[in-house]
C-alpha cells in the first residue's frame, strides 16, 4: 500500500507549484458563490455557472463540485496550492481504494496491484489531477468507486440483501450524481454484473436482483426529474445542432477510435483537440474507431469464455465512454484527456490481467524471461513517470497551457484568443495582439478577435484602429453587444455622451443578462444624474450574478440620495465580494468621516490604499484625519 501511494503521489508532486489556469478563473477565482456560504441554495438549485447568469447555462450540474470549492476557498483561501493539494489527495485515495475493491472484486490481490499501478502512473489521468476544474472527475470515480463496494457488498452470508450496504451505496450514489452525469449510467452497470457476473446469480432470485439494483434506478430516476427542473431539460443546450444524427453516429465512431488510441499511447496530450465533424463511413478516423469497436467486441468474447470476470473491464470502458461520444452536446472541442479517468479502470483491469497472463507464461521459460518483461515494465513505468512530471508543467499558467495546446491543435481560434487574453492580463500587449492579428487572419470573420482587437486599441488610445476594428464587428454581427459597448467607450472619449448612451442602451437590450453591459450603461446614468435610471440597470446586473461592481453602483446611488445607512450597506455588501474595492472602502471613509467615526474611517482609507495607492484624494483625505 505504501509503494501504491508514493505511485500515486510522486509524479504529482509538482502539481502543487501550479496556479490556477483556463477554467479555474471561472469556476473557482471569479465565482461570487465562493466567498461565503449564503449561497447554497443557488449551488444546489441551478447549474455550474449560474453565478454568471442565465446567458451562461451549460450541460452541467453538479453542485458537489462547487460545495468542495467552497470549502477549499474557506480552508485555503484564493491559493492554488491548496485546491492542488486536495486534487492530489483524492487522486491517492482513489488508487488505494481502486485496489482494495479490485482485490474484493476479482479475489486476485495480484491483480489489483498491477491494475492499481497502471492506474497510477497512467498519463491520460494528469489533466483530470492537474487541473483544479478537473475536480469533478476525481470526485465522480471516488463515489463511484464506494457505490460499487458496497452494492457488491449487498448479500448477506444467508443470500439476502443487506440494508445498511444498501443505504451507504445509495448514499455514495447519490452523491456521484451530483458530481459528474457520468453517474448516470452505474445502474446499467450493476444490472449487468448482478446478471451475468455476481457469483450467485444462478442462486438468487429475480426479485431479489432487482432489490439489490432497482434502488439504484430509482435514484437515477429523481435525479434525472431534479436535473430537468432546475436546468430546464436534461441537455438544454446543443451545441453543435448542424450536426445530423448520423454525422454524430460517425463521429462518434471516430471520437471512439480516439479515446482508445491515447489509452495506449498517452503521448500527444493536450487541453484541446481540434474537432472535425465525420461526414462519411470512409472517413479513416471513422474506420479506426469501428475497427477499434470491434476488436473490443472480439476480445470481449475471447474473455467471456476464458475469464468471464475480467470481461466486465471492457463493459466498463465502453459503457462510460458513452456520455462522451456525442459531439452534438459536448462542449469545446468535444474530445478530452479528462473524460478518459473513469473509464479508464475497464482498461486497466484488462490490461493488468494480460500482462499477468504474460508473466506466467514467462514462468514456464528460462529465468531471462521474467527478467526482460521486468526490465520493460520498470522501462515503461519510468517514461509513463516522466511523462506525468511533464505533462503537469503545462499546467503552470494559461501561457504555458495554451502555447502547448497551439502545438497539438494549431488551427484552434478558441485557444489562440485565450492565449491573446492571457498575455493581456501579464500586460504582455504585443504578445496579445500578435496572437489576435494571427486568428483574424485564420478566420477574418471573427467578431471575438475584432473585439480584442479594440480592446487592445482603446486601452493604448490608438482609437482610429479601435473603431475600424469596431465598426467591422458590427458589419458581420450588429447584435453584438460587445461591439457596442467599445463603440460606446469611443463616443465617451470623444465627449459624444448621447452616441455613447446609445449604444449602452443597445448592448443592455441585447444582452439583457450581461452584467457589464448594464453595469457600464448605470454607470453613466449615474454620472448624468439619471439616479433612478442607474439604480434600475445596476440591480439588474446584480440579479444577472452578484457582483461588487454593481452593490459600489447602488451604494453611490444611494448616497447621492442622502441615504448613509443604506449605501453603507451596499458598499459592506461589495467588500464581502471583492475585498480590494478600494472604490467602496473610500466611500466608506467619508461616510465615516462625515459620522465623525475618525478611527474607521481612517481604517477604510487605509485599506483602500492598498489596493490604490496612487489616489491622491485619498491619500489626502486620510492624511486630514490623522491630523497635524
Amino acid at each position: 500500500m505504501g509503494l501504491l501511494l508514493l505511485l500515486a503521489i510522486i509524479p504529482y508532486a509538482n502539481t502543487l507549484l501550479n496556479g490556477f489556469v483556463f477554467d479555474d478563473n471561472v469556476f473557482v477565482l471569479n465565482n461570487p458563490y465562493l466567498l461565503n456560504f449564503h449561497h447554497l441554495r443557488e449551488i444546489f438549485t441551478g447549474p455550474v455557472l449560474t453565478a454568471a447568469g442565465p446567458h451562461r447555462i451549460l450541460n452541467y450540474y453538479r453542485p458537489l463540485v462547487t460545495l468542495s470549492f467552497l470549502l477549499s476557498y474557506h480552508f485555503f483561501g484564493p491559493v492554488a496550492f491548496g485546491f492542488h493539494l486536495v486534487s492530489l489527495a483524492l487522486h491517492a485515495a482513489i488508487v488505494c481504494l481502486f485496489f482494495f475493491f479490485t482485490e474484493r472484486l476479482f479475489r486476485n490481490r495480484r491483480l489489483a496491484f498491477v491494475a492499481a499501478v497502471l492506474f497510477a502512473l497512467h498519463p491520460i489521468h494528469s489533466e483530470s489531477v492537474a487541473w483544479i476544474s478537473g475536480l469533478t472527475d476525481l470526485e465522480v470515480t471516488l463515489l463511484l468507486l464506494l457505490a460499487f463496494w458496497f452494492f457488491h457488498g449487498l448479500p448477506r452470508p444467508t443470500g439476502k440483501t443487506s440494508t445498511w450496504m444498501q443505504l451507504a451505496g445509495l448514499g455514495s450514489y447519490a452523491l456521484a450524481l451530483l458530481a459528474k452525469e457520468q453517474a448516470m449510467l452505474f445502474p446499467p452497470l450493476a444490472m449487468l454484473y448482478e446478471h451475468y457476473y455476481r457469483d450467485d446469480r444462478k442462486e438468487t432470485s429475480g426479485l431479489e436482483k432487482l432489490r439489490r439494483y432497482g434502488a439504484f434506478w430509482l435514484l437515477a430516476i429523481v435525479y434525472l426529474a431534479v436535473r430537468i427542473r432546475f436546468l430546464g431539460s436534461f441537455a438544454p443546450v446543443l451545441y453543435r445542432p448542424d450536426l445530423t444524427r448520423t454525422e454524430a453516429l460517425l463521429s462518434g465512431l471516430a471520437l471512439l477510435g480516439e479515446y482508445l488510441g491515447k489509452l495506449f499511447w498517452p503521448v500527444k496530450l493536450s487541453v484541446w483537440y481540434s474537432f472535425h465533424k465525420s461526414t462519411s463511413p470512409w472517413d479513416l478516423h471513422v474506420l479506426a474507431g469501428a475497427g477499434g469497436l470491434l476488436a473490443c467486441l472480439a476480445f470481449f468474447l475471447a474473455l467471456w469464455k476464458r475469464e468471464r470476470a475480467v470481461s466486465f473491464g471492457i463493459i466498463w470502458l465502453l459503457v462510460m465512454l458513452l456520455p462522451v461520444l456525442n459531439a452534438r452536446w459536448m462542449t469545446g472541442s468535444a474530445f478530452g484527456d479528462r473524460y478518459l479517468y473513469l473509464p479508464s479502470i475497464g482498461f486497466c483491469w484488462v490490461v493488468a490481467w494480460g500482462l499477468l497472463s504474460l508473466w506466467e507464461r514467462a514462468s514456464a521459460r528460462p529465468a531471462v524471461w521474467r527478467w526482460a518483461l521486468a526490465g520493460i515494465g520498470v522501462v515503461i513505468a519510468g517514461l509513463c513517470t516522466l511523462r506525468i512530471v511533464t505533462r503537469n508543467r503545462d499546467w503552470r499558467s494559461d501561457i504555458t497551457l495554451y502555447t502547448q495546446a497551439l502545438e497539438v491543435a494549431p488551427d484552434s481560434l478558441v485557444i489562440r484568443n485565450l492565449l491573446g487574453l492571457a498575455h493581456w492580463t501579464c500586460g504582455n500587449l504585443r504578445a496579445a495582439e500578435t496572437q489576435w492579428q494571427t486568428a483574424l487572419q485564420q478566420s477574418p470573420t471573427s467578431v471575438w478577435d475584432l473585439n480584442h482587437l479594440a480592446m487592445l486599441y482603446l486601452h493604448e488610445r490608438r482609437y482610429a484602429e479601435a473603431e475600424q476594428r469596431v465598426r467591422r464587428a458590427l458589419e458581420i454581427r450588429p447584435d453584438d453587444a460587445t461591439a457596442h459597448m467599445h463603440l460606446a467607450e469611443l463616443h465617451l472619449v470623444r465627449g459624444s455622451t448621447r452616441e455613447a448612451e446609445q449604444h449602452l442602451r443597445t448592448a443592455a437590450t441585447l444582452a439583457p443578462f450581461d452584467v457589464e453591459a448594464n453595469n457600464r450603461l448605470a454607470r453613466l446614468f449615474e454620472q448624468e444624474g439619471m439616479l433612478p435610471e442607474a439604480e434600475q440597470h445596476f440591480r439588474q446586473a446584480l440579479e444577472s450574478s452578484p457582483n461588487s461592481e454593481s452593490l459600489t453602483g447602488l451604494g453611490d446611488v444611494a448616497m447621492r440620495q442622502g441615504n448613509m445607512d443604506q449605501a453603507e450597506g451596499f458598499y459592506r455588501q461589495a467588500l464581502t465580494l471583492k475585498f480590494t474595492n478600494s472604490h467602496a472602502r473610500f466611500r466608506l471613509g467619508a461616510i465615516y468621516a462625515q459620522r465623525g467615526q475618525t478611527a474607521e474611517a481612517r481604517r477604510e482609507y487605509a485599506l483602500g490604499l492598498e489596493a490604490d495607492p496612487f489616489n491622491a484624494e485619498a491619500r489626502a483625505a486620510l492624511e486630514k484625519l490623522r491630523g497635524p
